[in-house]
């Protein structure tokens, strides 16, 4: 089966879960912005958790379906449609858009096509289809490395997506883990240059608020808001930087290390983000609030198993 996209949105990309374990060969992970919401996404529409699915930002692709298909969206509410076409207009006229689900199993048929069209509320959303998007792996992934050009695929109009052979699908929906909010407190583990800060920079970072910039992508995001004074240069000798780490740069800004971060960084980090408030970050737009708190590795670990313990209670048969 085949996806036809006749238009790409913003920026969509074919994501899974990310090629860990290659960092020594400067290959950084990649993979979806927000793991659960492709996990959630691939259960609900029967895959495997790890299949590929597709990566939206800020307004969405426009696919038809020249096959019947089953299909599931994820991540924040974005405007969307089902256009029923007028037979033989081959695409080009549609009828009554129908409204379909999020988070819900739904149903699309031959010559039909979904419109996802502007966020409603945060930056990113996914699309699973039964069967997964069927590309090549790179490095074990099929994610896609935009700045690298690495693997995966940046959706273009024309493309036609392959989809792997689906299993039986049961109707299934899922509550959500964390509804979007535009004020978000991250928990930070202090960094391993936590001592090149000034006790200033310290107590701003984690009491004091800022605003995500409009230089926000999938290798970091950029934030304004109180400097944060080093005691020397901002410059380290280059070492391997964790997805989460919040480097500071020269102007005294954070910057938090995304999904398609470098394998290396030469600026100092002050904190690193925990893996289980992560997914927050990857639904911020530019202009929404993040404060930081301070926490340990232990309480980091335990926040990750919660988690996971919350995000399995969240899938049900849709009955």
């Amino acid at each position: 089966m085949t996806l036809l996209v006749l238009d790409p949105g913003a920026l969509t990309t074919v994501q899974d879960l990310g090629r860990p374990g290659f960092g020594s060969l400067g290959v950084a992970p990649s993979g979806a912005m927000d793991p659960w919401a492709v996990r959630t996404a691939n259960v609900l529409a029967g895959n495997d958790e790890t299949a590929a699915c597709l990566e939206f930002t800020l307004n969405g692709p426009t696919i038809a379906f020249e096959h019947d298909a089953v299909l599931v969206l994820a991540g924040s509410l974005f405007e969307s449609a089902l256009l029923r076409s007028v037979p033989g207009s081959a695409f080009e006229r549609d009828v009554e858009p129908e409204p379909v689900p999020h988070l819900e199993t739904f149903r699309v048929r031959a010559g039909e096509t979904l419109r996802i069209g502007k966020t409603k509320e945060g930056a990113r959303g996914y699309l699973a289809v039964a069967g997964g998007i069927a590309i090549d792996l790179v490095l074990e992934s099929c994610s896609t490395q935009v700045a690298a050009r690495l693997g995966g695929q940046v959706v273009r109009s024309g493309d036609r997506l392959e989809t792997g052979t689906p299993a039986e699908v049961v109707m299934r929906r899922a509550t959500p883990i964390d509804g979007y909010r535009s004020e978000v407190s991250l928990r930070a583990i202090p960094g391993p240059q936590e001592n090149m800060f000034t006790a200033r920079a310290l107590q701003r970072f984690y009491s004091e608020p800022y605003r995500v910039s409009t230089h926000a992508d999938r290798t970091g995001i950029r934030l304004e808001g109180p400097q944060l004074e080093l005691a020397g240069a901002p410059d380290i000798d280059p070492e391997g930087v964790v997805t989460g780490a919040v480097q500071v740069a020269a102007d005294e800004q954070p910057i938090v290390l995304c999904a398609d971060r470098p394998a290396t960084g030469g600026y100092a980090k002050i904190a690193t983000v925990a893996g289980a408030d992560m997914f927050l970050l990857a639904h911020a737009k530019p202009g929404d609030v993040i404060r930081f708190s301070r926490t340990t590795p232990d309480e980091a670990r335990a926040a990750w198993r919660e988690r996971e313990r919350a995000w399995r209670s969240t899938i049900e048969d849709a009955g």
